[in-house]
């Protein structure tokens, strides 16, 4: 009796305090709520009116819920109608999916309910998604049902890159095709849309190859799983990422909201946790970090970024903020970081090899700069995650994969041609811009047909980005045109074109915002703006409110958001400036590299620092210089080299486009301060050697590059029949007959379709200048099974001029005898192999950059 009385007191004490944190949950939640209708005052109406109408008390909570988390370009951009829309939608795929009851609230609210993925524009897929997969997916288990919504998914898009602005997941439909952001953001979106659970899982960037990957993580039946986004596989826990994932240093994902789950938390912002997920994919280690003064004294809040070496830079995977004894910690992969601490004019820091000591002691001493020489190493793949698939499974999967090709290609199919394109209406010139638009092919040529100023509407379609051409609207170009070409006859075409007509400022969700800040100001107003853009800048510093800690997605607020709101991040706020200043008849834009807002008046560039001005505040012309002998490659920012500004205590890389030639990069106009260089070299072996360099710029300038050297030694790792070869290849046209002159010869066994393929593809138009130099050819031998319907050479017009393809139904390394010890059977397959037949290089599986290892071993 005793014993039930104890147990029963038990049960009393866990409701009660189960009952007191649910209450104090749903108090924090209507704090948030209310912060945000204060931060969102001057769009009351437009998003908190909804909450006026008949709602259920289950819209209303969810509802809530959104919005306490919402970041500013939330409220700024959207309506209360829209997050309606997406609730009801909601609350009718939890309706109606049997498995929603067996989803914890914690899991839902995280994973289901958020209308955000990442940083995308949004749209209403989850009705639309909804619509199409509830019936495809009756009756299945959830697990099974991920899959399927998965094949669903690879129905629609396929990978190919795409620049840094993530689409909204209809726009990505529309087109067919996005980058891996874009695919995780659309499958994402898909399996909440029927009420799956499921995040966004990122590596910031990779240790062993200079990129970065997102893929998608499901909860279904109690555990977590992953899946490679729109590149579905029979089973869960399975993409052709994972022995890349083995060697990750950080794999997170974000949850909306304050999220407390089994996860370590990387970071906390008032939006979102990012959760640190790596342990699932790689082995790890819990590195602890202790801060100091000087003197020895522990610093608590002090900035402590983890910072890893890719594309030729130190990338902060995460940042994190020392505890009161002065410590830090994160569980990461066994490679080399570079940990930077700071705090005020403070800082320290120590090239870390991961899980040498159990504890790092950063010291904030101020050191002085000294040039370094540094030798990095990636972690090592591991088996984790293998998983051996039958036969049979494979052959099952790549006939459907195959089916789904064709049903995405007879979408395709439905986008204008060229002979209908001409047939209506007989605008050669501009044709080249409705191809690219795809599926927004409507929108392009309503553009096109209801301008009659064809000298500027060529130049609008050629500045905007590609992407743009996908899913911009026609108003937003007609606004473009309507309201810039009175001011095109006052300046030179370039600076017409570029910074007045131009609609695309940053990443931005473009919107038609000309007309619209035309009409919020008055005409005398406008050209006082015009003569003195001070007074359009003290205008924005006495309207808008600056809170960057409200929109800490890297996602920024429309120029239409922000005047709407009032309130605005400061990017998001040099973004309206352009915006109005071009609407104005100013030219305006964001300097390259730092991102510092300029405009154009009285034939100079003009800096605007809304803040403190810098106390070094005088520019120079900087020119790079390549001072290396005998490279066989042209340096490439973002991947041989890169510049970086010392400002608020940490290096700040600048902006100069990646994978940029540097006889491309021409002048730049630097701030006076203190400046890193680094170079490096990134070695077939996995090794990374990096020189740093540290600086002052007091006056012009030349930075000369030299890249650290490392002698190749060519070991023979196997051996290919070279005159086999000669005969599978079949000499027929003058590419051909050239490859018997060649040199060393490359050989890519690529499966097309796939990512990693993809990749080598894209690497070797990178090198076509350098390539073609030298007296080599390349062969690309593509296995017919791996042969889909969607791939077309024509895609890659920028491949080295000796250049061939080969389809085969043999195994390809037959058809050159292929002896060597290392093979994994994975793809792409690429082999370098000298005049007698000798294998001087062998890869297998995903490398990015691979154009510039085949150059250096040529």
């Amino acid at each position: 009796m005793k014993k039930k009385i104890l147990i029963s007191i038990a049960i009393l004490v866990i409701i009660s305090i189960n009952s007191c944190k649910r209450k104090d949950e749903n108090t924090s939640l209507e704090q948030k709520f209310n912060n945000s209708k204060i931060i969102a005052k001057h769009r009351s109406k437009e998003l908190f009116n909804i909450f006026n109408k008949e709602l259920t008390k289950e819209e209303t909570k969810y509802l809530k819920f959104l919005y306490a988390y919402m970041p500013l370009s939330d409220l700024a951009d959207y309506s209360g109608e829209f997050y309606l829309k997406h609730v009801k939608a909601t609350i009718a795929a939890k309706n109606e999916m049997q498995w929603a009851s067996s989803i914890p609230e914690n899991v839902f609210f995280h994973f289901v309910l958020p209308h955000r993925v990442n940083n995308e524009n949004l749209d209403t897929a989850r009705i639309v998604f909804f619509n199409e997969l509830k019936i495809r997916i009756k009756g299945l288990s959830m697990y099974d049902a991920a899959i399927e919504v998965n094949h669903w998914c690879h129905e629609k898009v396929e990978y190919r890159p795409a620049d840094g602005r993530t689409s909204s997941p209809l726009a990505t439909m529309k087109t067919a095709f996005g980058r891996c952001g874009e695919e995780s953001t659309f499958a994402v979106a898909a399996m909440r849309s029927v009420c799956i659970p499921a995040r966004q899982v990122y590596t910031p960037r990779w240790a062993h190859c200079d990129d970065n990957h997102a893929w998608v993580e499901v909860w279904a039946d109690g555990q977590w799983y992953f899946l490679g986004a729109c590149e579905p596989q029979p089973v869960l826990n399975l993409g052709w990422f994972n022995e890349s994932a083995s060697r990750a240093m950080l794999v997170h994902a974000r949850a909306y909201g304050e999220y407390h789950g089994i996860e370590e938390i990387n970071v906390t912002t008032s939006q979102y946790n990012d959760i640190n997920v790596v342990d699932r994919y790689a082995k790890t280690f819990k590195q602890f970090v202790k801060i100091s003064d000087a003197k020895g004294n522990p610093v608590d809040n002090a900035k402590v970024e983890y910072k890893l070496y890719n594309y030729a830079e130190f990338y902060p995977i995460t940042t994190k903020i020392s505890d009161k004894k002065g410590m830090s910690h994160l569980t990461t992969g066994f490679g080399d970081l570079l940990i930077w601490a700071s705090k005020g004019s403070d800082y320290g820091f120590e090239k870390v090899k991961i899980g040498d000591k159990d504890t790092v002691c950063i010291v904030m001493s101020n050191p002085e700069f000294e040039n370094l020489a540094w030798e990095l190493k990636a972690p090592a793949s591991s088996n984790k995650l293998k998983v051996e698939l039958s036969e049979g499974q494979i052959e099952e999967n790549k006939i459907k994969l195959h089916y789904e090709d064709s049903v995405r290609n007879v979408y395709v199919s439905t986008f204008i041609s060229k002979e209908n394109y001409l047939k209506i209406y007989n605008k050669k010139s501009f044709w080249k811009y409705v191809k690219a638009s795809r599926g927004n092919y409507n929108e392009i040529i309503s553009f096109i047909t209801n301008n009659k100023d064809y000298d500027w509407a060529k130049p609008l379609l050629d500045i905007i980005a590609k992407k743009d051409l996908r899913d911009c609207k026609a108003e937003i170009l007609n606004d473009q045109m309507n309201n810039s070409l009175d001011y095109a006859k006052e300046y030179s075409p370039e600076i017409f074109t570029k910074y007045i007509l131009n609609p695309r400022i940053d990443l931005e969700m473009l919107l038609a915002y000309k007309q619209f800040l035309i009409n919020k100001f008055t005409k005398a107003e406008a050209e006082n703006f015009k003569s003195d853009p001070n007074k359009l800048i003290k205008w924005i510093k006495d309207s808008v409110e600056i809170n960057n800690n409200a929109q800490a997605y890297n996602l920024p607020i429309t120029p239409i958001g922000v005047y709407n709101l009032r309130v605005s991040d400061s990017r998001s706020r040099n973004i309206f400036f352009v915006a109005a200043c071009r609407s104005f008849g100013i030219p305006a834009r964001l300097e390259q590299g730092t991102k510092v807002p300029q405009y154009f008046f009285e034939n100079k560039w003009i800096d605007v620092f809304f803040d403190a001005k810098p106390k070094q505040y005088q520019r120079f012309k900087v020119n790079f210089k390549v001072e290396a002998k005998n490279l066989k490659y042209t340096p490439q920012y973002y991947h041989h080299f890169t510049l970086a500004k010392f400002e608020q205590n940490h290096f700040k890389t600048l902006e100069l486009g990646e994978y940029q030639d540097v006889d491309k990069i021409g002048d730049l106009h630097l701030i006076a301060g203190d400046y890193r260089l680094l170079t490096s070299n990134r070695l077939t072996s996995g090794k990374i050697l990096v020189n740093i360099k540290f600086f002052k710029i007091t006056n012009d300038t030349i930075i000369g590059l030299t890249f650290p050297e490392n002698k190749i030694d060519l070991k023979v790792q196997g051996t290919i029949d070279r005159k086999k070869l000669s005969d599978f290849i079949n000499y027929k046209d003058q590419r051909a007959k050239l490859l018997q002159e060649t040199a060393n010869i490359v050989i890519a066994i690529i499966q097309p379709d796939k990512e990693p393929s993809k990749h080598v593809l894209n690497d070797v138009q990178k090198i076509k200048r350098d390539f073609e130099v030298l007296n080599n050819s390349i062969v690309f031998i593509i296995p017919k099974k791996d042969l889909s319907a969607t791939f077309k050479i024509e895609d890659y017009p920028n491949l080295p001029y000796r250049t061939i393809f080969k389809i085969t139904d043999k195994k390809p390394d037959d058809l050159f005898n292929l002896k060597i010890d290392c093979e994994t059977h994975s793809f792409p397959k690429i082999i370098i192999a000298n005049p007698k037949g000798e294998v001087i290089f062998y890869s297998e599986g995903y490398k990015t950059g691979i154009g510039n290892d085949i150059l250096k071993l040529l």
